[in-house]
């Protein structure tokens, strides 16, 4: 068995486990994009990126390779009522999750400047 460290140079090593994605896009502000509308962007709210760790849990769940971890901090008055992706014990409708995060598809997050 060849030890996969034997082959790679010090220098191309990282203190990070090969799957954990580093976090360059941490705090960056976000739009979240209607998830279930796939013809076009439609903003439904703002907010920031928490983790893009597929490891990284929200209200105990694993996010997995699909989402990323979002604050939500501000949602458009017609989208209050819009189900979440994925519904915490907190927050079923959007309007909810203001001031806490949330698993949001990677798809339908557009960064913003």
């Amino acid at each position: 068995m060849i030890n996969a460290h034997a082959t790679t140079s010090q220098s191309q090593q990282s203190s990070r486990p090969i799957n954990a994605p580093s976090n360059d896009l941490e705090n960056r502000r976000c739009a979240l994009l209607n998830w279930n509308n796939y013809e076009e962007d439609e903003v439904v709210a703002e907010g920031r990126i928490s983790s893009t760790n597929p490891s990284t849990k929200v209200h105990c769940v694993p996010l997995g390779r699909d989402c990323w971890k979002v604050w939500v901090d501000v949602v458009f008055d017609k989208y209050q009522t819009m189900e979440v992706y994925r519904a915490t014990m907190d927050a079923k409708q959007l309007g909810e999750a203001v001031g806490s995060t949330l698993a949001w598809p990677k798809s339908s997050i557009k960064m913003l400047p």
